[in-house]
């Protein structure tokens, strides 16, 4: 690692005083978030951030005074043989008025998302700037989507930028070897990297302290919080690309340049264990018989873990680490895939390729559902909690809902294949036009990644130059899981959750085409499942034997 020349961050800072922005407050005002001539999911959401502390106080108090028992009525004032409201009805009607008043507010049904005043109007033709200077949209929000970089005097090509699981660090990497981890929530960095070596990819492992680096001829493991190196994960030969696995802890990759299109052994997807250094699976790419092509891009199904790679060859991929060969392929474009990605609950993927081309598929039933033409080939995509799916081409970014709307789980293959138009390689045509749901143009700016924020209604887009954010309302879900990080965790519950996912490791045999696979020892399960048996064979040996008493009553008479 080189002498650190100066902090290219120093100026980084947030417009905001709030430091602590309350989790989920994006998503209570993102329907409020539209101007006077757009209607929002719900009429009191131009008083959320008004209302919404007051509400929650009450219905905490209410609350304790119905646990209390005395509410706010003397002692001895009122009893029940009397006739009169005891304390605990008082403290039940308020804490339920509470609750009714704060599900109007604080829009617990609706998901936030804009929505047009009538058919005419359009949500895409509402910008960042007069979507931001409307006065019910709250300072928080206006902080968060205030956080920027202006990245042009490193003088660098910026090529990835990634969030953590818990949605607290960003990670910025530069082509020429500038790396920085930062916690963008108080604007301040974290670590900063100056390498003298080509950059092509990073990504955060299992918590916000490690980050892998792919690099010239190898991939490098650091510590985000010092920026010292932690490892050098040398079987991972020239890494086009990574990703992490983190209920597996495994971290993939696949080589760049000359071996990527060579039929030898090194043109193969590396598995490596984070947790204790070992090569777990190197299934080859280049095998005779297997046209595929170079493995340009890639993302991970965490429902399953697989991983989906897309090729040159215009075919997905689908892998896991003890499997040679792939577990299935998607014959999805007529020209090379540019980019893939998965939804977080693994029942959607959608691909871009150099056809211009996007298309939607239903890994149910392994049918296209969606296929729409762009303007110029997709070089990056991501779909967030919600569903919302985010591309970007040019200088331009684009964002769809319910862009896999009808297609249900029940829907055969020819519906589907109705539904999308025609169903094949390439989508063999392309369906009916998509509306986008939101538009942002950043001119002079090409844009190279687009990330969904955890948890947040916010977008990261990386420029070749530059960082921002964009807010889409609706995009995030404020519902955190137990067994996942924590944005607000402190040190005691990271070392916690560290040793629980240590504990817990899935093997790589348990990574198929299901979800059951993804399930992996589960006692739990298992004695759930010797309980059911039980109870029904003795119900079948309970039936029997009142069969052959009545067969028996029978006879005699």
């Amino acid at each position: 690692m080189a002498e650190t020349p100066g902090s290219l961050l120093s100026p980084l800072k947030n417009d905001s005083n709030d430091a602590t922005p309350d989790l989920g407050t994006t998503d209570a005002v993102a329907g409020a978030t539209a101007p006077s001539h757009m209607a929002a999911s719900g009429e009191a959401a131009a008083k959320a951030s008004g209302k919404r502390r007051v509400k929650a106080g009450v219905s905490v108090k209410a609350k304790a005074e119905k646990s209390s028992g005395k509410g706010r009525v003397k002692k001895g004032t009122a009893s029940a043989g009397r006739g009169g409201a005891t304390g605990r009805d008082r403290g039940a009607r308020e804490a339920n008025d509470a609750v009714k008043d704060a599900a109007s507010v604080l829009h617990t049904v609706s998901g936030g998302f804009l929505e047009p005043s009538h058919p005419l109007e359009r949500t895409s033709r509402l910008s960042q700037a007069a979507l931001l200077v409307h006065p019910s949209v709250d300072a928080a929000t206006r902080s968060r989507a205030a956080f920027s970089l202006s990245l042009a005097s490193s003088q660098q090509t910026y090529v990835a930028a990634a969030y953590s699981r818990s949605g607290r660090s960003l990670l910025l990497a530069g082509g020429a070897g500038h790396v920085a981890a930062i916690d963008w929530r108080a604007a301040t960095p974290r670590a900063e990297l100056f390498l003298n070596d080509k950059v092509r990819d990073a990504t955060f492992l299992h918590n916000d302290g490690l980050f892998a680096v792919a690099q010239r001829k190898a991939a490098y493991i650091y510590d985000a919080t010092s920026g010292g190196q932690v490892h050098v994960l040398r079987s991972h030969v020239s890494p086009a690309w990574l990703a992490f696995l983190p209920h597996h802890l495994l971290l993939a990759s696949a080589p760049a340049g000359a071996l990527a299109n060579t039929p030898s052994a090194a043109n193969a997807i590396y598995y490596t264990d984070v947790s204790t250094g070992e090569v777990v699976g190197r299934p080859r790419v280049g095998t005779p018989g297997l046209a595929l092509g170079a493995a340009r891009c890639a993302a991970v199904n965490v429902s399953t873990g697989t991983l989906h790679t897309g090729h040159s060859a215009g075919v997905v991929g689908i892998w896991s680490p003890s499997a040679g060969a792939p577990l299935a392929r998607i014959l999805s474009h007529k020209a090379g895939v540019t980019a893939v990605a998965v939804a977080p609950d693994g029942r959607w993927a959608a691909t871009a390729g150099a056809d211009a081309v996007t298309a939607v598929w239903d890994l149910r039933t392994w049918q296209q559902v969606r296929a729409f033409r762009n303007y110029a080939p997709v070089t990056s995509l991501d779909i967030s909690a919600t569903g919302v799916l985010a591309l970007s081409y040019s200088s331009t970014v684009e964002l769809y809902k319910d862009i896999y709307a009808g297609a249900g789980a029940g829907m055969s293959p020819a519906a589907a294949a109705a539904q999308a138009g025609s169903v094949g390689r390439g989508g063999g045509g392309v369906s009916a036009p998509v509306r986008p749901y939101m538009v942002e143009r950043l001119p002079g700016s090409p844009v190279a990644r687009v990330r969904f924020c955890p948890y947040e209604d916010l977008l990261g887009v990386i420029t070749t130059a530059s960082f921002r954010t964009l807010v889409v309302p609706g995009a995030g879900e404020a519902a955190l899981d137990s067994r996942a990080p924590n944005p607000y965790e402190s040190r005691r519950s990271r070392r916690e959750q560290e040793v629980r996912a240590a504990l817990e490791k899935l093997p790589p045999a348990s990574i198929g085409l299901t979800t059951d696979w993804a399930k992996g020892r589960n006692k739990i399960g298992k004695q759930l499942g010797r309980k059911r048996l039980a109870s029904e064979v003795a119900a079948r040996a309970g039936r029997q034997e009142r069969n052959l008493h009545r067969a028996g009553a029978a006879k005699g008479k």
